[in-house]
């Protein structure tokens, strides 16, 4: 697989496409097998990414870092 139309696809998949690139993409993607694979699979990818939660650490594990680097002395870099 080439990945000529991978940034097209990104952009397209974002909604981040200008209307020219966006009429090119559609129309390559009636007639290209290769590029309908490489869209299906960067959409499963998305799909996946998208499904996930963003995580945060737990505050008292923020806060024991903050209370362990607070103590310490800043030694300047050479």
């Amino acid at each position: 697989m080439t990945h000529i139309y991978s940034d097209l696809l990104i952009a397209y998949l974002f909604n981040e496409i200008d209307p020219d690139s966006k009429k090119l993409l559609e129309n390559e993607l009636v007639k290209n097998a290769e590029l309908i694979v490489e869209f299906n699979e960067l959409k499963a990818g998305l799909g996946v990414i998208l499904e996930h939660k963003p995580m945060s650490p737990d505050a008292r594990i923020v806060q024991h870092i903050l209370d362990s680097t607070s103590a310490k002395e800043i030694i300047p870099a050479d």
